[in-house]
């Protein structure tokens, strides 16, 4: 509601202006451009934008070790993304207070085979409710003979490839959205790998060229894990030390917890779900203040339309959210549909008993009215 800065455009093409002293406050901000043209079309003069600012949320690093190179190499890994909002905290265990675990989206565990019973079966709750889990195994995973909280075997002790030759990754499942922007894995080298036995509930991302699951990916409830059969201390693997680590561990980040899950730009006319924005359920506010859902509603999930521009608060259990709604941009291209495509249009719309209306706009050699037409079309659409 604030004005914080006013600049002129002049000449023809595309200006870039840049407004420097703007103060984000914690939480979701609003931030409304209005361009002030002399043009007859008002409606596209406006621009609602959502910047959300917060301190970097702490995620547990549950470990052995506090100071070991696993700490060094996530902490790199995540700070070194400029976007990322979250911060590595070593917790030792045996002495993590498991309790605190539903305060977090997402965690860490640098060897998953250092895991107690005790805090075995807090991971599992916090698994089933929703949270994310990014594990790693190390040399507690290979002397044991099953994983702790997802029960695969493990065949026989760690091996090593023969004549001292390196393994290399044999499969990536680029589709996958966790490994989609990652690139780099068949470079990196294993001297020693812990052959973890897939179940059939798991998803193998990456495989290495021995055929053994490197990545897998278990659903546990309304949560999952994802495990990585390599250990961080660049002994038995190089990953750490490849640029590939690094994109990994960010999109890691995002993946789990379900932070590019949540949209905060709609166009007008399209429909906000309430789960694209933390939950499934709750109470919307549109831009002149008024509630969109009756009592009884907010209780349902929902599919909110938005038929209105500016900013929409939304409140579920999950937390209050602010999404902007502005104009298509599409609706401020006025040229004139080219003929070829207009006559597919109304083709396709007639049927082919009247494609000899589609030829007659070829032939018009004069501008005419269409709104008649594409008015009693729309009825019949």
């Amino acid at each position: 509601g604030v004005e914080s800065g006013r600049q002129e455009i002049s000449g023809a093409g595309t200006s870039t202006l840049s407004f420097t002293d703007l103060q984000l406050e914690t939480g979701d901000n609003r931030i409304h451009a209005t361009v002030e043209a002399g043009d007859d079309l008002d409606i596209d003069n406006d621009r609602y934008h959502v910047v959300r600012s917060e301190p970097p949320a702490p995620i547990p690093l549950l470990t052995l070790n506090s100071g070991g190179l696993p700490v060094t190499y996530l902490s790199a890994a995540l700070h070194s993304d400029p976007h990322s909002n979250f911060q590595v905290e070593p917790a030792v265990i045996g002495s993590f207070d498991a309790r605190t675990l539903s305060r977090y989206r997402w965690l860490i565990i640098d060897d998953i085979g250092s895991v107690d019973p005790e805090l075995e079966t807090a991971l599992d709750e916090f698994a089933q409710k929703g949270g994310g889990i990014l594990a790693f195994t190390g040399r507690r995973t290979a002397s044991s003979t099953t994983l702790p909280l997802l029960g695969n075997t493990i065949s026989g002790a760690s091996t090593n490839p023969s004549d001292g030759a390196f393994l290399s990754v044999g499969q990536v499942d680029s589709g996958h959205p966790l490994l989609a922007a990652t690139d780099g894995w068949y470079s990196v080298n294993f001297s020693q790998t812990i052959p973890v036995i897939a179940q059939p509930d798991d998803q193998v991302l990456v495989r290495l060229e021995n055929d053994e699951p490197f990545i897998l990916e278990r659903q546990l409830g309304q949560g999952r894990v994802l495990l990585v059969s390599g250990d961080l201390e660049n002994r038995w693997n190089d990953l750490p030390a490849r640029p590939v680590f690094v994109s990994f561990v960010i999109e890691a980040a995002r993946y789990l917890s379900g932070s590019e899950q949540v949209i905060r730009s709609f166009a007008a006319g399209s429909t906000l779900p309430l789960s694209l924005v933390g939950g499934t359920s709750g109470q919307v506010v549109d831009p002149q203040g008024n509630t969109v859902l009756s009592l009884a509603d907010t209780t349902r999930a929902q599919q909110i339309q938005l038929d209105q521009t500016g900013f929409y608060e939304v409140y579920t259990s999950q937390g209050s959210y602010t999404v902007a709604v502005n104009v298509d941009p599409r609706e401020s291209q006025l040229a004139a549909m080219p003929p070829e495509t207009l006559q597919r249009w109304v083709a396709a719309m007639s049927g082919p008993q009247d494609a000899a209306v589609a030829a007659d706009f070829e032939q018009q050699a004069e501008p005419v009215e269409l709104w008649h037409a594409l008015l009693f079309i729309l009825a019949l659409v």
